[in-house]
C-alpha cells in the first residue's frame, strides 16, 4: 500500500515516527535561542566594561582633537 501525500510531507516536517519530532525540535530551538541570547548579553556587558576601563585613552584623543581645532582658525569659503 502506498503512503498518502500528507504522510510523506509530515515526515519532512518532523511529524510521524521520525527521529526528531516537531516538539523536540521546538524545544531544542527554544533552548538554543535562550542560550545565544544569554551569551549575547554577557558579551555585550563585558565589551561595555572593557570599553569603559580603556576610556582614558579615548578621552585624551578627543581632548587633543578639541585643542587642535581651537588652535586652527576656521576656513572661510
Amino acid at each position: 500500500m502506498q503512503k498518502s501525500g500528507s504522510d510523506g510531507t509530515a515526515n519532512l516536517a518532523g511529524g510521524g515516527n521520525s527521529l526528531i519530532s516537531s516538539r523536540t525540535s521546538a524545544t531544542f530551538l527554544s533552548k538554543a535561542t535562550m542560550l545565544l541570547a544569554i551569551l549575547f548579553m554577557v558579551n555585550s556587558l563585558l565589551l561595555a566594561r572593557l570599553s569603559y576601563q580603556q576610556g582614558g585613552a579615548s578621552r585624551v584623543i578627543i581632548e587633543q582633537i578639541e585643542k587642535d581645532e581651537a588652535k586652527t582658525p576656521p576656513k572661510l569659503d
